[in-house]
């Protein structure tokens, strides 16, 4: 490093795109999508949560759960689902709503760390779920 060059720090340049600019031009060319993304989606998301709790209540009763292996997985898969969409809400808040939640030092971090994890942990349940179910039909006695 030249020592009269002063070091600029990446966090402080400025990005050239201004976001009230870039939703400017969102709003001209596709107002549509901009009023999709933010009226049709918290609808999803009520469907979304609701169902997950309604269907893991239903799925971890215990008369399901002893006659029906499927029941572990799926209310298992619920639940992860479930934690999925509440962690979504957060981004779906930063992106067309412009709420800056994700702006805290730790709970960033905290929060990508949660949200990779829900939403591989879906797609192991499902696998899993899938192999079981396999395994079941092709070796139902073993």
């Amino acid at each position: 490093m030249n020592p009269t060059t002063p070091e600029i720090d990446p966090q402080q340049q400025e990005s050239p795109w201004n976001v009230s600019d870039v939703m400017a031009i969102i709003q001209h060319h596709a107002p549509f999508a901009i009023a999709v993304n933010k009226y049709v989606t918290p609808l999803w998301y009520v469907v979304g949560l609701v169902g997950n709790v309604i269907s893991a209540l239903i799925w971890s009763n215990q008369r399901l759960r002893t006659c029906n292996t499927a029941a572990f997985y799926l209310t298992s898969l619920a639940l992860a689902d479930f934690s999925y969409l509440a962690l979504h809400m957060f981004y779906e808040l930063e992106n067309p709503w412009f709420v800056h939640t994700l702006n805290v030092p730790v709970w960033c971090e905290v929060w990508n760390t949660l949200y990779m994890a829900a939403q591989y942990f879906c797609v192991v349940l499902v696998c899993a779920f899938t192999v079981e179910r396999f395994l079941s039909v092709c070796h139902p006695f073993r």
